[in-house]
């Protein structure tokens, strides 16, 4: 009988392995890889034969059981009803108040509260119903809900009550609390966004550091010639006061 600790393996899996040593020869002890060539996969083979060991299916050496052994002599009719019997047995605690033939899956939820781990009640309860309809107690398993607490991600963590998060606070008009201060604004440098600038601008060295005369030189001469690309002259006949004329070219920055 499950007294605190509930299976929690898919119940397909569980199903699976039953129905694979009813149909074929089985290595014995059942072990972990046992399951997996069954194609039991690794990550819920360990939880798989646990849930034989709790169905008392198979003993704590994974030799099979007088149970597990009756269901492979069993019929195609007699099948059914001795897997009742072992659901029965393995869940006398819950057949004792319930009864998922007639009672409403909330309450078969309600009934597994007192098995651990929390976590996994839901699968628990979904493993319970997949017997139970594999058994014939009920025509087909119902949907069981799962909640954020029964996923593990409750209100405790390490022991402790996590407080609820606030809501977001929203922005009211005429408040008498401060107002929220916006973002400083990044100045925009005209010109920088233009690939040719900001190319050369990232040649730069650090500031601080040593900028050879001949380096500063190339440099220069290569800004003087991106403007010179992207940037339109004045008319002959007209100068603007900061920009170099046509004989100004060849000349230095700085």
């Amino acid at each position: 009988m499950i007294e605190k600790n509930a299976p929690y393996a898919p119940a397909a899996a569980v199903i699976g392995a039953i129905r694979a040593y009813r149909e074929r020869p089985i290595p014995t002890p059942i072990t972990l890889t046992v399951l997996e060539n069954l194609e039991v996969a690794t990550s819920i083979a360990p939880r798989t034969l646990q849930a034989l060991k709790l169905l008392d299916l198979v003993d704590d050496s994974g030799m099979p059981t007088g149970a597990l052994q009756d269901l492979r002599e069993a019929g195609s009719e007699e099948y059914r009803s001795r897997l009742a019997e072992v659901v029965r047995a393995a869940y006398s605690g819950i057949f004792a108040y319930r009864d998922p033939a007639i009672d409403d899956v909330s309450k078969i939820e309600d009934s597994f509260r007192k098995f651990e781990p929390v976590s996994m009640r839901p699968r628990m309860v979904r493993l319970f119903l997949g017997l139970c309809e594999e058994a014939g107690l009920i025509a087909a398993t119902p949907k069981v809900k799962v909640t954020r607490t029964t996923l593990g991600r409750s209100e405790r963590s390490n022991g402790r009550t996590r407080p609820p998060m606030a809501p977001p606070r929203t922005t009211r008009s005429n408040d008498s609390e401060a107002p929220t201060v916006a973002p400083a604004q990044v100045e925009h440098i005209p010109g920088s966004e233009h690939l040719a600038i900001r190319g050369l601008l990232m040649t730069l060295p650090p500031v601080g550091s040593v900028f050879p005369d001949e380096k500063r030189r190339e440099w220069a001469d290569a800004v003087l010639a991106a403007f010179n690309l992207i940037y339109l002259r004045a008319p002959e006949n007209e100068v603007v006061r900061g920009t170099p004329s046509h004989g100004d070219e060849g000349g230095e920055i700085g």
